[in-house]
């Protein structure tokens, strides 16, 4: 009787002790569905509500989501109940706020924004996520020591629309257009301009990096441009640093360094 007396107490503090289970969390964008994703770690199960498509634009996806589900987005004024923000206004022009997860800078203030936000949901995770933030950093920073050590040299024309801020906080050697000419480039518009900054990347021997977001008349162009890489489209099952650090794998590979 004694033996089972204590076997059911042992049954119950394995029970007690056993991880609840993970909660949802519905994202509104892909860009912060990845870093939610890696932030929550087991604890949060994270729904993505879209995705990004060939050309890099995020593309709305059909999720059954419960009314009560906690919902976390990029951009909002006014959250209705249930919803969290991010920012409460866009810190820089819309067309560019895909580059924020792309900055050394930003994306720090973007880890403990979520650590936050999650805390505040799920206070008894708190010290999970506080772990999963800094680890979110340690490789954040391993990524750019690593960067920094393959494409110190390699001069860049950079032709790049979002991915600019990962590539200045490892090179030491980058040439990029002014503003204005993307926007001319996005409308269909200025090949003789952009020849002419193909024929300067041509003379000082300098690699032309687009991305998947870079005006399509630039691309194209690339498709026949030797010395030239254009960066793919992130996916939402590519953890966010991983797909950081093959940016600059990218690179080596296209000018054939060890």
């Amino acid at each position: 009787m004694k033996s089972k007396i204590i076997a059911v107490f042992l049954l119950i503090l394995l029970c007690a002790a056993s991880p609840v289970g993970a909660w949802e969390l519905a994202v509104s964008d892909p860009w912060l569905a990845v870093v939610a994703r890696f932030m929550g770690g087991t604890a949060v199960q994270v729904r993505a509500l879209a995705m990004w498509g060939d050309q890099g634009e995020v593309v709305a996806l059909r999720q059954k989501i419960d009314p009560d589900t906690p919902t976390l987005r990029l951009v909002c004024a006014n959250p209705k109940k249930g919803t969290k923000c991010l920012y409460s206004a866009l810190p820089i022009p819309g067309e560019k706020i895909g580059s924020l997860f792309f900055d050394p800078a930003s994306l720090p203030f973007i880890g403990q924004r979520l650590l936050q936000l999650l805390s505040e949901w799920d206070p008894g995770n708190y010290s999970l996520f506080q772990r999963r933030l800094a680890e979110f950093q340690s490789r954040l920073d391993g990524n750019l020591a690593i960067g920094r050590e393959l494409i110190a040299g390699l001069p860049i024309l950079d032709l790049t629309f979002l991915t600019t801020p990962w590539l200045q906080a490892a090179s030491g050697d980058l040439l990029r257009p002014p503003e204005d000419h993307f926007e001319t480039w996005g409308r269909g518009e200025g090949m003789e301009l952009l020849e002419t900054w193909l024929l300067r990347a041509q003379k000082g021997k300098r690699m032309a990096v687009a991305d998947v977001w870079t005006p399509a008349i630039v691309k194209d162009r690339l498709a026949n441009f030797t010395g030239s890489v254009v960066f793919p489209p992130p996916s939402l099952d590519l953890e966010w640093t991983l797909y950081l650090h093959d940016l600059y794998l990218a690179l080596i590979s296209a000018v054939g360094r060890p």
